[in-house]
Parts: C-alpha cells; sequence; structure tokens
C-alpha cells in the first residue's frame, strides 16, 4: 500500500537518496529541510508516517517531534527518528517527545 511519507532533514544529500527509494516503491514522498515546518506539513499534508532528523540546525528535531505529536490533528501520525546520532539517551528523550521508534 502506497504512504505518504514527509522525510525532515537539513542533509539534501540524505533527503534526496531516502526519498528516491521511497518513490521507487511507488511511496509519496513531502520534504521539508526544517523541523520547524513540520508540524504545519504535517496538518496540511497529512502524511500517513513521518521520518524526522534529530540534529537539525533551525529548531532540533526533537521539538518538530513534540509538536506534531501534541496536536489533536497530528496526534496520530507516526514519528520514526531517523539519526546519526547514537547516543542511548538521545532514544529515550525521542521517545519522551512523542517519537513512534
Amino acid at each position: 500500500m502506497p504512504l505518504r511519507i514527509l522525510i525532515v532533514d537539513d542533509s539534501v544529500a540524505d533527503v534526496e537518496a531516502t526519498a528516491a527509494l521511497l518513490r521507487d516503491e511507488g511511496h509519496t514522498v513531502l520534504l521539508t529541510y526544517g523541523s520547524n515546518k513540520c508540524p504545519q506539513i504535517a496538518l496540511n499534508e497529512h502524511p500517513d508516517i513521518i521520518l524526522m532528523e534529530l540534529v537539525i540546525p533551525d529548531v532540533s528535531g526533537f521539538q518538530g517531534t513534540r509538536e506534531t505529536g501534541r496536536r489533536e490533528a497530528t496526534a496520530h501520525i507516526p514519528v520514526i527518528v531517523v539519526s546519526r546520532k547514537d547516543e542511548e539517551m538521545d532514544w529515550v528523550w525521542a521517545m519522551k517527545q512523542e517519537a513512534s521508534a
């Protein structure tokens, strides 16, 4: 089943590579290069899932995840953390911010 997937990351290369793979599988891909726009895009575009980088210069992925997860209209959208950060505390904190995985 094709999904609408929102990718949130500040790395153009990472976003384009991930988007290409997902499009090849038949999914619709929405992109934003900063997490500050994530809650509004989620509200307007109704993605089925969000792939969120944690380390983003404008607003951290933690904040974008929290704002998306706490809005009634977008709380049902799973936020999957996709990050180069690999510290256990970062993952614990992401889950506390409403991340799904």
